[in-house]
Parts: structure tokens; sequence; C-alpha cells
């Protein structure tokens, strides 16, 4: 087989890395921070907010493998030209988005803000990550390197949502805002010395788009990708709730929790990535879904002023994040690579990976929130003790059964014994 491989050095891992932070920076908030922002503006309901993201996310979801096969037939720097655009209108979208003006009270009117906006962030966001992603498979076809590159990104991505964590808890989103188009331009000039390197490109072998990359070899392993985007969702869409009314505690204590889980997430990727080198990604995985739902099915018994315990939860969940956002993209350029594909639809197979990632957080946002609130909870005044009773299943129980339900999919789809063909 060609070796298609760059030579990877630190000063590259950096710099690679570096539009993750934007990228984790501006995706966390949507779900947090937008319907308290907009939650009560004009009469808008959690209900509708909870709607319209699942549509927005939706919409966003479909044109994932649409911008994928665009990255795949654009012809030089194909990843450089989408990542640095989509970027820009990125940072624009997002301040726009989360500064709505003051005078606007028209329900109609605010609910087209909202939706436009919310798009343009999601679909920006969706077309820099989608070259983000794919850029490494062509990068280096060397295991080792894409481990590091992997990890490299992930490491800033998780800066970047524990600073958004803070932001967001505090709920300080003009500062938010400002961060994120500083930090964009900061990014595009820190990373236009990689447009230089030269990347092979094969020629494209004809087939179909489909029928390359929904297979019946990959089908499987897109499900698994995507019951697990739906079981983490509903944690980060229901976390400050399930704190203030739940637990009873200050939105500083929020920030707090939040930023512990993230930080021992960063503490656990080089942790992982050993054992990612040692192991291989899917048996890793399946041990980093096992402690997550160790960890996180005692959050169902917790009640008003158990900080210590929910604390002790963060610590073992973040940790076991770590697996979690290094393993799926992972077994994916593995699979890209098994398929011979590298070179040619990178972009189009992590489309197709960001649909399902992108269509089970649509799912939470559209079913999630409209239940709550049809049950009597609110984020604003007295939720009945029901509400918060569902809340608090649907915050940790269901979750937690989701990732067992991944767990037996991974051991019978994706993982094979050494020595097992």
């Amino acid at each position: 087989m060609e070796n298609n491989s760059i030579p990877i050095n630190k000063n590259i891992i950096i710099r690679y890395g570096l539009p993750g932070f934007l990228l984790a920076f501006t995706t966390l908030p949507l779900y947090l921070s937008t319907p308290l922002i907009y939650e009560g503006k004009g009469g808008l309901t959690l209900a509708t907010i909870g709607l319209i993201l699942m549509l927005v996310r939706f919409s966003d979801a479909v044109t994932d493998p649409i911008i994928g096969k665009f990255i795949d037939s654009t012809k030089k720097n194909r990843f450089m030209r989408w990542l640095v655009p989509s970027l820009l209108i990125l940072s624009i979208g997002f301040f726009l988005l989360f500064n709505p003006p003051k005078n606007i009270t028209n329900l109609y009117l605010i609910i087209t803000w909202l939706s436009i906006f919310l798009l343009i962030v999601s679909i920006s966001n969706g077309a820099a990550t989608l070259a983000y992603q794919s850029w490494i498979i062509t990068w280096s076809e060397i295991p080792q390197d894409q481990i590091n590159l992997v990890s490299s990104r992930e490491f800033f991505s998780i800066l970047g949502v524990i600073t958004a964590s803070f932001f967001a808890t505090q709920n300080m989103f003009l500062e938010m805002s400002i961060v994120v188009v500083s930090f964009c331009i900061f990014c595009v000039l820190a990373i236009r010395p990689l447009r230089k390197i030269s990347l092979p490109k094969k020629k494209r072998s004809g087939l179909i788009f489909f029928k390359a990359v929904f297979t019946s070899k990959t089908r499987g392993m897109f499900f698994i990708f995507g019951i697990n985007a739906f079981a983490n969702s509903i944690p980060a869409l229901l976390f400050i709730f399930f704190v203030k009314d739940i637990l009873l505690l200050e939105s500083r204590v929020a920030g707090f929790l939040l930023i512990t889980y993230f930080l021992f997430a960063i503490g656990s990727i080089p942790i992982w990535s050993k054992l990612i080198k040692r192991l291989g990604p899917n048996l890793v995985w399946i041990n980093a879904i096992l402690l997550s739902v160790l960890g996180f099915i005692w959050a169902l018994f917790l009640g008003p002023g158990n900080f210590l315990f929910f604390l002790l939860i963060c610590i073992v969940t973040g940790f076991a994040l770590g697996a979690e956002l290094l393993c799926p993209p992972l077994i994916l350029a593995n699979k890209i690579n098994q398929l011979k594909q590298n070179g040619l639809l990178e972009g189009s197979f992590f489309g197709v990976f960001n649909l399902f990632l992108k269509l089970s957080l649509a799912l939470s946002s559209g079913t999630i929130l409209p239940i709550i609130s049809y049950f009597g909870y609110t984020s604003s005044g007295s939720p009945s003790a029901f509400s918060l009773s569902l809340m608090q299943f649907l915050y940790a129980g269901l979750p937690c059964f989701l990732k067992l339900v991944c767990l037996v999919c991974i051991i019978k789809f994706l993982y094979q014994p050494k020595g097992k063909k």
C-alpha cells in the first residue's frame, strides 16, 4: 500500500489543535445557554426553543454529508479552503446569536432571529469541523501520528469547553462572544503556515457517494456513534437545570463542577492515548463506557445539597470522557484506512459521522425539553415534584441505559479480540 504520510512535528500538532478550542467553545453554549437567553423573550417557551434547536440541528445534520462531498471534490488546499471561511462566519454568527437586540419584543421576530443565527452557527461550525476532522486522514496513515493529532485536537477542544462552561454558567454572554471573535482571528493566523503542506490526493475511484460510505461494513458503526451521541447530549442539555433544581446549588457551583469535569477529561487524555496504542480504540471505548455508567448512575439518587457526591461523579465521568472523545474518530479513521478511502472520501465519511451525531442531538433537543415542559417543568418558577423526578430520570437514568445499549452493540459489531478475524 502506498504511504501517503506527511512528517508530523510538535509545532504542527499544536497548530492543528488550535481550531478545536474555537469549535468546542461555540458548540456547548448552543444547548447550555440558548434556552437561558431566549426563554421568556416575547413569550417564547422552553418547548418552542427545544423544537427550534431540533429543527436547526436536523437541517444542519442533513447538510453535513453534502458539505463533506464538496470538501472531497475541492482540489488545492481543500481542507484550509473550507476551514478558514467557516471559522470566520461562525464567529460573526455566534456574536449575533448570543447578543440579540434588546428592542425586539415581537415573538415572531425573536423566533426568526434565533432560527437564522442558530442555523448559521450550526452549519458553519459543521463545515469547519468536517474539514478539520477529515484533514488528518490524508495527512498521515500512521496510527501514532493520527493519535497525536486527535489528542491535540481534543485537548484544545476540552479547553474550549471549560472556558465556555465558565462564561455560560455566569451568564457572561457578551464576554463569551468577544472571546470567540478574538480567538478566531488568532486561530486563522496561527494555522496559515499549515497551508504550505502539500497533501497527497489519490485518483478518484468513481464510486457513488453512499455506495462507498454507507455500506454494510459501516452502518453498524455509524448507528453506534449515534446512540452514544444521544446518550451524551441529554446530560449536557439538562445539566444546568439538574444542578439548579435537583441539587439546589448556585450557578457559580455549576461552573466549578463543569470545569472539574472537563479538567479530569483533559488529564485523562494522555492516559487513554497510551492505552489506545496498546489495546486499540475499540477495547478502550468499551472500558470507558463501563466506567462512565458505573459513575453516572448514582446521579439518580442525589438530592438537595449533595455537592460532594456529585463532584465525585463529575470526576469519574470526566475521566471517562477523555476516551469517549478519542475513540470514535480513531475507529472511523481505521475504517477509512481499511476500506482504502483515505485521500478520497474522508470528508464524506466524516459528513455521515456528523450526520448521525447531529441527528441524535436534534432528537434530544426536540424530545427532552418538550417532555419536561409538558409535565410541568420550567426553569423559572416552581416546577412540580413529578416534573423534577422525571427530569432527574431523563438526566441520569436514560443516558445510562443508552450507554449500555451502545456497549452491547460495540461488542457485537466493532470489537474483535486479537487473533480473531
